[in-house]
């Protein structure tokens, strides 16, 4: 009986970035990849940041908090109390943290949401690569007929090279055969956001990818490569090794 892998394109995408050199770069090493296979994901304020994101693209509404007052008269003559500053503040569980949003900052997120798609749709791959049985889970952050939405939060610019090289998005055309774009909505918000720190500003940045002629090839080089890592190192064996519940 050959034997099941469970490779996620997040985890693909890292053994990418790690054989063109960018683990370099970031002063990374190949037992930091295996060492991030081994603890799979953990949760941290960036992440719980995306979550925060999501929700609003999702439709959830955040809480109006005026933080600023005026006096002003109304339409009848009387003398009250105006809102002139306000921001808002979304809960984001997995975190068990509250995320604040200036006014300009929240408009930027709720102007892009896509609200006839449907979110957070499980999908998944399977195939034989390398004699040995290859399982893709994903989720997909909205999807529309023929058209994927990803969304992505950064503390950093964003350029269209930095994703146009990436295999996540590859996979998941392969789990999607009928769709042929992905489009990229990147958040971009100060590096230092944290929870319950107001954040002043976001820009946002769509980037959009076409389904290419080899799409299905380059994910199974790099499936190839890793498979033959693993079968020569228990580490990373173990680590991707499918236990069924």
């Amino acid at each position: 009986m050959k034997p099941t892998l469970k490779i996620s394109p997040s985890q693909l995408e890292e053994y990418r970035n790690l054989k063109v050199g960018n683990y370099e770069l970031w002063g990374k090493t190949q037992d930091d990849f295996v060492a991030g296979l081994t603890r799979g994901f953990e949760e941290s304020a960036a992440t719980s940041r995306g979550h925060a994101v999501h929700a609003i693209l999702e439709g959830k509404s955040a809480s109006q908090i005026i933080t600023g007052t005026t006096f002003a008269d109304d339409e009848n003559g009387l003398c009250g109390e105006v809102p002139t500053e306000w921001h808002y503040k979304i809960y984001e569980p997995n975190f068990n943290a509250d995320w604040l949003f200036s006014d300009a900052a929240y408009q930027v997120i709720v102007s892009n949401r896509t609200p006839d798609a449907a979110f957070e749709v499980w999908g998944f791959w399977e195939g034989e690569v390398s004699n040995t049985n290859v399982r893709m889970n994903m989720r997909f952050d909205a999807l529309q007929p023929c058209l994927l939405h990803d969304f992505k939060t950064t503390g950093s610019k964003k350029y269209y090279r930095d994703y146009l090289e990436s295999i996540q998005w590859r996979c998941y055309l392969m789990a999607l055969p009928e769709v042929q774009t992905v489009h990229y909505h990147i958040f971009q918000m100060p590096k230092e956001a944290e929870p319950n720190k107001l954040i002043g500003w976001c820009r946002h940045e769509p980037f959009t990818f076409v389904r290419e002629r080899d799409n299905e090839q380059r994910v199974m080089v790099l499936l190839e490569d890793l498979i033959a890592w693993a079968k020569d190192d228990e580490r990373v064996w173990s680590a991707l090794k499918y236990e069924p519940k």
